[in-house]
């Protein structure tokens, strides 16, 4: 067995732990520590935020899906490319989305569309529209024929525009006092499935949240640690998103005319290997790590390539360039306060690789950075 027994990697080493301070405490009296909130797989059960490996996807799982339309309010900017018939066609038109999770529809901010694919204003006729709001609907070209089975109604084309023609229109939401924006998402958005719109809470999905930085959305979660909804749900504060919410969203979809149609779905599902059940996704406050200002002159990196390196080699020097410039993290997270850190206390006896103080950018042997 060949391995370096000299200078072992020990991570309990308390020259090693004092080097991780030490580099952790110049991260955060430079900025790059910042608390803010993401949205993370939680367990209601358990009331705690899981790790993909704490996940179990069991057969068998069933979700109430719904397919609702959200009302246009008007058309955007890159709508007037599509050319007059597609205008005309968009007036009192609305937005089909389908979810599998009616009960994240109070955090809606924003409907997300391909913008490669190809959409569609369509009139519905027949029995199945009887009780629709709206008739008229936009979705994706390659799913008429899809839904027009599901939906039990006869879809006529009325006009035919890009997702990108479709970015900047705006849409009431249909349960609360609030007008959002037609987004681009990504890939994610597909003909396989739904109606190639695609319902976007950022505090509520990874893909949301990713659209909602890029768009500078709020990150809207009204579910507390139990799974309930708060105050922030309005009608819908202090039930279970996952049991009596759910059912109360739906009913409310159902009330106001824009449930096109309910099902139930079969697909993987999360749950929490412990208690075994479900899970959600909700938004949550964390600590984050930013790493753009190492980018700049390379000086965190210094400093972690010569802990870890343990003193045995000089580190490169930083490249001819301007001082490190620490960038400012995202608007919608909050930077941490300052804080002091403690002194670690030295080791008892001689490390066998701690960083040297001899090499640049180390801290003393034994010590951390203190804050000033």
């Amino acid at each position: 067995m060949w391995g370096d027994w000299d200078a072992p990697y020990v991570t309990l080493d308390p020259a090693y732990e004092a080097a991780q301070l030490g580099v952790f405490g110049r991260m955060v009296l430079n900025g790059h520590i910042y608390r803010g909130r993401k949205p993370v797989h939680w367990s209601p059960s358990s009331r705690t935020a899981l790790a993909e490996a704490e996940l179990e996807y069991p057969e068998g799982h069933t979700s109430r899906s719904v397919y609702v339309s959200l009302p246009l309010v008007a058309a955007g900017p890159a709508a007037s490319g599509a050319g007059p018939e597609a205008l005309a066609a968009l007036q009192g038109a609305a937005l089909a989305i389908w979810t599998t999770t009616p009960w994240t529809l109070p955090a809606n901010l924003a409907v997300a569309v391909n913008d490669k694919l190809a959409y569609v204003v369509v009139e519905a006729g027949g029995e199945g529209a009887a009780g629709w709001a709206h008739r008229r609907l936009i979705v994706a070209e390659g799913l008429v024929e899809t839904l027009q089975a599901k939906l039990g109604v006869e879809l006529k084309t009325l006009a035919t525009l890009t997702g990108a023609a479709l970015e900047g229109c705006t849409y009431a939401h249909p349960l609360f006092d609030r007008v959002s924006a037609v987004v681009v998402g990504g890939d994610y958005i597909t003909t396989e499935s739904g109606t190639g719109l695609v319902h976007t809470a950022p505090g509520h999905g990874q893909e949301d949240y990713l659209v909602g930085q890029r768009y500078g959305l709020p990150l809207l979660s009204p579910v507390d640690d139990a799974g309930n909804f708060t105050e922030e749900a309005g009608p819908f504060a202090g039930l279970s998103v996952q049991g009596e919410g759910n059912a109360a969203v739906i009913a409310a979809l159902g009330a106001a005319r824009v449930l096109l149609r309910e099902e139930a779905y079969g697909h993987k599902y999360p749950y929490d290997w412990r208690t075994k059940k479900p899970t959600i996704f909700r938004a949550t406050s964390q600590w984050f790590a930013s790493v753009e200002g190492f980018r700049c002159g390379g000086g965190a990196l210094r400093l972690l390539a010569c802990c870890f390196l343990g003193g045995t080699r000089t580190p490169p020097p930083p490249p001819p360039t301007t001082p490190p410039t620490v960038l400012s993290p995202s608007p919608s997270l909050t930077p941490a306060a300052p804080f002091r850190l403690l002194h670690a206390h030295p080791p008892t006896a001689p490390p066998r690789w701690p960083p040297s103080a001899a090499s640049p950018g180390c801290p003393p042997r034994g010590r951390t950075a203190s804050a000033a």
